[in-house]
Formats: C-alpha cells, sequence, structure tokens
C-alpha cells in the first residue's frame, strides 16, 4: 500500500466526504475517487459504502483507518529525522528553549561559533523542555525556570535581571495602577521556585492591571513596540530586540512600584549527565554567555 493512498484515505474520513477531503488535499474529486479505487484494490476490501450523497466506512474501512494512524505518524517522524541529518559535516545542534529566546535570541546566539552548524530549535514550555532532552528529542536546553530531573545537569551562566518596559514616549504620566500590561498566558506548574508565570511577574505579592492575555511574549512585545502596554520582560532581551528596531519603537524601562525591586532569575544550560565535557554542549554554554552578557 502507498502511504500517499493511505493519508488520502485517512483525509475523507475525518473531512467527511470525498467532495470536502478534495478541496483541502487541492485535487479534483474524481482523482481522489480514483486514489481510493486504487487502494480497495490494493487491499482486496471496499473500504466505503455510499449512502445517498454520503459515504459511509465499510468494517474493513474502520478497521483499516484505526490502525493506520500510528503508521502515518511513523512515516512522518522517520521524515523528519532525515530531513537535514546529512546536511554538513559537523553534527547538528538540537537545541530546546522558549519561544522568548527563540525569536530575539537565537540570531544572536547562532552568530557566534555556532554559525556553520545545522540547527533545530524546538520551542517548548517550562518542564517540557526538560523531557525534551531526557527523551533525547533534543540534546541541550536553555531556561531560566529549571525543573530538576534524573539525569540532567544544569549548568548556572549567569543572572538576568527582569523590568517593565514601554514604547519610548508612552506612558510617561500612567501611574503604576493603570498602566496596561500584555502578558504571556503560559502557567508554570512543575517549577519547585516560587515563578508562576513565564514572565516572571511576582503577581502574588504585586497586582497589576492586565489588558491582554497572549499567547508568547513575542506577541506582547508587537502590542508594546504600537504603544498600547508595557511588558516585564528580561533586561538582555530587551537590548537585542532594541537593536533591529528604529528608536521610535525601541522599548525603554518605566518605574514599577518600590516593592518591585529587582527581579532576577538564573540562566541555566540542561544537558544529560552523561554528556557533560561535550563539545558541543561546551560551545552552546560558551554562546550563551557571551549572548547574556
Amino acid at each position: 500500500m502507498e502511504i500517499r493512498r493511505i493519508k488520502s484515505f485517512r483525509t475523507i474520513v475525518e473531512a467527511g466526504g470525498l467532495t470536502k477531503a478534495a478541496g483541502l488535499m487541492n485535487v479534483t474529486p474524481g482523482a481522489l475517487s480514483k486514489s481510493m479505487r486504487q487502494l480497495e484494490q490494493e487491499v482486496g476490501q471496499r473500504l466505503f459504502n455510499r449512502e445517498g450523497r454520503a459515504l459511509r466506512l465499510t468494517e474493513y474501512g474502520q478497521r483499516l483507518y484505526h490502525s493506520s494512524g500510528a503508521l502515518v505518524e511513523q512515516h512522518a517522524r522517520v521524515l523528519r529525522e532525515l530531513d537535514g541529518s546529512q546536511s554538513g559535516p559537523l553534527r547538528a545542534l538540537r537545541l530546546a528553549t522558549y519561544e522568548v529566546f527563540a525569536t530575539h535570541c537565537l540570531g544572536a546566539l547562532l552568530e557566534t561559533d555556532l554559525s556553520n552548524r545545522p540547527c533545530q530549535v524546538l520551542e517548548l514550555g517550562v518542564g517540557a523542555l526538560e523531557r525534551a532532552i531526557e527523551d533525547r528529542q533534543a540534546d541541550v536546553g536553555i531556561t531560566y525556570v529549571p525543573v530538576p530531573r534524573r539525569g540532567l545537569t544544569f549548568v548556572l551562566i549567569g543572572d538576568i535581571n527582569f523590568r517593565i518596559y514601554v514604547r519610548r514616549g508612552c506612558f510617561t504620566d500612567t501611574p503604576f495602577p493603570e498602566l496596561p500590561f500584555a502578558i504571556p498566558t503560559a502557567k508554570i506548574e512543575e517549577t519547585l521556585s516560587d515563578v508562576l508565570g513565564i514572565d516572571c511577574w511576582p503577581y502574588e505579592r504585586i497586582p497589576r492591571m492586565v489588558k491582554y492575555r497572549l499567547t508568547s511574549l513575542e506577541s506582547a512585545f508587537e502590542l508594546c513596540r504600537r504603544g498600547m502596554c508595557a511588558v516585564f520582560a528580561p533586561q538582555f532581551l530587551v537590548g537585542i530586540h532594541n537593536q533591529a528596531r528604529s528608536p521610535t519603537r525601541q522599548l525603554i524601562e518605566r518605574d514599577g512600584p518600590s516593592s518591585l525591586g529587582v527581579v532576577t532569575r538564573g540562566v541555566y544550560v540542561v544537558h544529560r549527565e552523561q554528556e557533560t565535557g561535550d563539545a558541543l554542549i561546551e560551545q552552546v554554554i560558551s554562546a550563551t554567555k557571551s549572548v547574556i552578557a
């Protein structure tokens, strides 16, 4: 059986009909119908019964649908593993990190001694990052909210400070209780620390006015660049962000309540214990130090 025909068969089932599936696949209904006849010839069984204008799975079709899901997933997994695996003589860097690092720091990271190395990046949440390294989906990670796991080593790279930022010239006379914030909504549940949000705001201690709740910090940055809100973000990251923006679109610090003080988090490079001393991981450690500096 051709995997392409199996995928077409599953698309018909999941789309709820041949015509809808053909539209989603950008093929003609006639071509898709012909493909299904060929699949039925290959398996020697009818897959659909026509009831009026609708198609209903036969018993054999139901069995094929339920048993072929794992096959399609495995096929996709093999293709992902092979894609780019022979892209050059250097071993690929498989990096897991947060969206905030990937969006603004990845370029700076890969402009170091890692510039010639192929790279695969997984943008994951707290806890998921560590699991990806543990499960060998990634070799190294960068985090500022570490979740301890057996078999993983956390190398402290340095400390980063979080501060309140607004677009230059905006909210200059706005008192803090009226300052609208945009925040990433990803919650932290696995960490042993007192941090409960990915932007590390101490909201159990200091309330703030949240106007926008967004999936990513970069979406919050975009609203902030438009002068619509404030964000709470790492100081070094905003420095990298501002390098690529005109002065009118840059973000600048503004004061918060005195009780906020300085919010500091450690940045860690995470890897499997048995790979301590690995040359590529040492390169990542060195590159990350230079970026956050």
